[in-house]
């Protein structure tokens, strides 16, 4: 098979670097759908099944009217309501319930406990008891949690630990466990049953993204290199294999292909000078090298039924690749 292959599909319709890249839930009235949202705070929502988008209105709250750092879509809460809600980062973090064909409805917001506390990027988890909650990484290295369904608009817990700016999150597939990346070039791995750091994970360069490949296996990215940790080991600090890109190519975003779907066992990764690699997360060999210019890949994620990588851009496109092309 090939390995040098050409986007599948180059969307427009951003004025601005395309900052952040989400898939909606499966479960959700927006399923297959894909929200990516720019540094002018535009913020669309793609069809996949004619792969146009549609702007979402109403995504400012009375308070904060800054530029989006970060978006995290949520499931919907109950089986009978489809209705997800949607994480925005910008000075302060705001849910929004997204009903389709109608303007975003502001619900509450959380702002940090002073003007260092403003956020870098968030993520979805969740409780043993099934409660969603937020947490969001923030500039002074602090990671916040949140729960939305609390009637108070403070913090629910704070992390502490890094020295730099939080870069990336990503729960393992129990929600037990949190990955956070640092532009202290270390990734910490914290127990959220009780908020203790288990390990440090250290690395050469500011660790810009965190991906679980498996309930195992951690990938994490810094400069031109890609790490591998086994969680079972983590004991000798030291990854279970890395994957070099040459030296032109700094790595921004990670994207582990979801289970269940065509994706599953597939590590995306995105990078600088135009370059999105795909691997094959069993044997590490090269599945796809995608570049077409030298626009960055901010961001990257694969649609929930792994049908597609979706891919934003700094020259304001939205880029699209199908493993089954």
């Amino acid at each position: 098979a090939r390995i040098d292959v050409p986007w599948d599909r180059i969307l427009h319709g951003h004025a601005g670097s395309v900052a952040a890249v989400v898939a909606a839930p499966a479960n959700s009235a927006y399923a297959g759908s894909v929200l990516t949202a720019s540094g002018d705070s535009d913020v669309r929502i793609w069809s996949p099944a004619n792969l146009r988008s549609v702007r979402a209105v109403g995504l400012h709250s009375p308070q904060d009217q800054a530029a989006i750092k970060g978006v995290a879509w949520s499931g919907p809460w109950n089986a009978g309501n489809p209705i997800p809600y949607l994480a925005v980062a910008r000075d302060a973090v705001c849910l929004f319930r997204l009903e389709p064909g109608q303007p975003a409805k502001f619900c509450k917001g959380v702002s940090g406990r002073t003007s260092e506390w403003v956020p870098t990027c968030l993520e979805w988890g969740w409780s043993v008891s099934s409660d969603r909650y937020l947490v969001f990484g923030c500039g002074n290295g602090g990671v916040v949690g949140w729960s939305p369904r609390q009637e108070s608009t403070t913090s629910r817990f704070v992390l502490r630990g890094h020295t730099g700016s939080v870069t990336a999150l990503a729960h393992d597939h129990t929600g037990n466990t949190l990955a956070s990346a640092s532009a202290d070039k270390s990734v910490r791995l914290w127990d959220m049953r009780n908020k203790q750091c288990t390990a440090t994970l250290l690395h050469a360069e500011e660790v810009r993204g965190v991906a679980w490949l498996s309930a195992q296996v951690l990938a994490s990215c810094d400069g031109p290199t890609i790490s591998l940790w086994d969680r079972r080991s983590l004991q000798s600090f030291r990854p279970l294999q890395r994957l070099r890109l040459p030296a032109q190519h700094r790595v921004q975003c990670l994207a582990a292909g979801p289970t269940a779907t065509p994706a599953a066992g597939m590590l995306a990764v995105g990078c600088t000078e135009g370059l999105a690699r795909v691997y094959d997360a069993r044997s590490w060999e090269v599945v796809a090298n995608i570049k077409e210019d030298a626009a960055t890949v901010n961001a990257c994620c694969w649609a929930a039924d792994g049908a597609r990588l979706w891919c934003g851009m700094s020259d304001h496109t939205v880029r699209v690749w199908s493993p089954g092309a």
